[in-house]
């Protein structure tokens, strides 16, 4: 399975080195289950990486300017920005990370320092951070064209709505999920 967001657009929207494209296929689908599936539920996403030339998910993932009722204009950029935020997020920690059989290791070359791990943390801080802004825009385009992604909303209870600071510290205290999307809901 193709991963959402290939390669060459990562590269359009965050650039890493681009002899990391083995790291970014080992991590892609990490990012994709682990980071993006709990943001959509469990059918929305399964939806799109079913279907995702459907000019609904096209619309989605590459963003798309909208007008709402008010006649106000948004400018959604899409989840592929989310993804590739959140990929930099875990590929920054990573990078330079090397397993070897004789277990994990950091290359150092002579001509170079490596970032120590406070730097790196707080430049993934800084990619969770923007991801989440991105984040905001989508669920401004899925509310208010719900009925067109029937999988994000699929149910009469009120969803569960996390104020979102950092994707990696959601609270879900007091929470239960629903079984057909995989979603949070306040009971």
């Amino acid at each position: 399975m193709a991963n959402l967001l290939p390669f060459g657009t990562l590269q359009t929207i965050k650039t890493i080195s681009t002899n990391q494209e083995n790291l970014y296929n080992s991590l892609m689908p990490e990012v994709e289950r682990a980071d993006l599936q709990p943001l959509l539920g469990i059918k929305l996403y399964q939806d799109i990486i079913q279907n995702p030339s459907e000019e609904r998910y096209t619309d989605l993932l590459n963003g798309k300017d909208w007008t709402d009722s008010d006649g106000f204009k948004y400018q959604m950029k899409g989840l592929n920005y989310v993804i590739a935020y959140l990929f930099y997020a875990r590929y920054i920690v990573q990078s330079s990370l090397k397993d070897t059989f004789s277990g994990l290791v950091e290359h150092n070359f002579n001509e170079s320092d490596l970032a120590d791990q406070r730097a790196k943390e707080k430049l993934a801080k800084q990619a969770r951070e923007v991801a989440s802004q991105y984040w905001e825009e989508c669920i401004l385009f899925l509310n208010y064209y719900a009925s067109t992604y029937e999988y994000w909303l699929s149910s009469d209870k009120t969803p569960w709505k996390p104020k979102i600071r950092r994707l990696d510290q959601i609270d879900t205290s007091d929470s239960e999920r629903c079984p057909d999307t995989g979603k949070r809901y306040i009971t």
